[in-house]
């Protein structure tokens, strides 16, 4: 009857649609159930919830999630416990949910330290690392601490005791570990990482259905390191034909990149544009599908945390409240003390890093709150900014009147001389995208090329 079970599964694998599989999810649920077979109950259920990942969304599957969890428990088998822990964690990240993220990978590392088999043990160990790394790497982090966990996960798939040609997680990692150099431009460390995913590349296409973008990729950069410029463009193509088929917006983010990185060594200056362009606006589209796909996921965690919201309707409710009494609040103080500087002694100089050139007209004390509201991404910073300074974001409109809130935002980050790594920090995107966002808001405001965006903004 297991031979069944696994054939079930094959043919779920197999299935063309979501419905398809699962329906035969439900069989091999039903049938392992019936005769005791665990391990078939849960490899079903894994791999459907993976789909339904890549498929529908981090908001449909953290529900499932939380659904199967409890029977997880029940079954007293920490692997299935720790496989939908860090499945979880993928989801939170997917929403920019870090911390949350990092909150559940610690609840699955506990799990991991009851494993008595080793090769599960050092196999979530892993898994863990990995996925920590991508936390970082997600949340624009410290580069050097995104190759630390992932060495770290490294470590722990070389431990697994088995053949090393079915080790397809060692291959991946090390195959990571080579794409982080070459986001450090650390070429020669590149180029010795990349190759080792060509060494299961067969199994790696076959048992991933991202594996052909990722080797198409991998191509591109390898030829890019070693200057063959019209050879990366063309795997880039490929790559980006093949993430517009697999309808994966993440993947031609990252082939729009590479274009533009190629034009840019090619003097195609008009290329190079376009596709900085491209990348921009797919970050904008997922940025925006992300923040929606995070309201629900939001409103659980405080609904975890704050026993005062029974419903969903009541806590979105609540929550709304509160944040307009907080921003009635902000306002309130901020024009209380406006009122009251004269009375109040100024900061040291050097309290203020990022004091503008040209915003004499604002106090110490101005800044330092508008600084740290940006600091916190805060939703109310453009309001708070327009209290004190009312001609701003007007001149920019009179000059851009197709100008979007959110490039508005920018220039005042920029008006408060944060530098772009900075500013791709605290408002959790990725500089590259900070760079395309500049460039868009230079070609609107017509700021001629040879200006510097940040002196322009500064003296506006």
């Amino acid at each position: 009857m297991t031979l069944r079970v696994d054939s079930l599964i094959t043919a779920m694998r197999n299935a063309n649609t979501m419905a398809e599989k699962t329906e035969k999810e439900q069989e091999v649920y039903d049938l392992s159930k019936s005769i005791g077979y665990n391990e078939g109950l849960t490899k079903g259920k894994l791999y459907l919830l993976n789909e339904i990942v890549n498929l529908t969304g981090y908001d449909h599957a953290l529900k499932l999630i939380d659904d199967h969890m409890d029977e997880a428990l029940k079954l007293d088998i920490p692997s299935y416990t720790i496989e939908l822990l860090t499945l979880k964690a993928n989801c939170y990240s997917g929403l920019g949910l870090f911390d949350e993220s990092r909150t559940v990978l610690n609840q699955a590392k506990s799990y991991a330290l009851k494993l008595k088999d080793n090769n599960e043990y050092h196999q979530a160990l892993g898994d863990i690392y990995a996925l920590i790394s991508w936390n970082i790497e997600e949340a624009n982090g410290n580069l050097d601490s995104v190759l630390f966990y992932l060495k770290k996960s490294k470590d722990q798939y070389v431990k697994l005791t088995i053949k090393s040609e079915t080790n397809l997680n060692l291959f991946g990692i090390l195959h990571r570990i080579g794409m982080v150099y070459f986001e450090k431009k650390q070429y020669d460390s590149a180029e010795k990482y990349l190759p080792y995913i060509y060494q299961v590349k067969e199994k790696y296409m076959k048992n991933f259905q991202a594996g052909p973008l990722v080797i198409s990729i991998t191509d591109a950069r390898l030829k890019y390191i070693r200057k063959d410029y019209r050879k990366s463009l063309a795997a880039y193509q490929s790559a980006l034909d093949l993430s517009i088929t697999l309808k994966s917006p993440d993947y031609q983010k990252v082939a729009y990149d590479g274009m533009a990185q190629v034009y840019a060594q090619l003097d195609d200056k008009k290329n190079e544009a376009i596709f900085l362009e491209k990348y921009a606006n797919i970050s904008d589209s997922l940025n925006l599908i992300r923040k929606k796909e995070m309201r629900r996921p939001l409103e659980n965690i405080v609904k975890n945390k704050d026993s005062v919201a029974n419903t969903d309707k009541n806590l979105y409710i609540l929550v709304i409240a509160v944040s307009a009494i907080l921003i009635l609040s902000f306002l309130f103080l901020y024009r209380y003390k406006k009122r009251t500087t004269g009375q109040r002694g100024t900061s040291a100089p050097n309290e203020i890093r990022h004091k503008p050139l040209s915003t004499h007209h604002y106090n110490e004390n101005d800044l330092n709150d508008l600084i740290e509201l940006a600091k916190q991404n805060s939703p109310i910073l453009r309001t708070i900014f327009n209290e004190f300074d009312h001609t701003f974001c007007k001149k920019l409109l009179v000059l851009a009147p197709n100008l979007l809130i959110t490039e508005q935002e920018l220039c005042i980050y920029i008006k408060l001389n944060f530098d772009t790594k900075e500013i791709a920090r605290y408002t959790r995107s990725s500089v590259k995208a900070v760079q395309a966002r500049k460039y868009r808001i230079r070609k609107k405001l017509n700021i001629p090329t040879k200006e510097d965006i940040t002196n322009w903004i500064i003296n506006l």
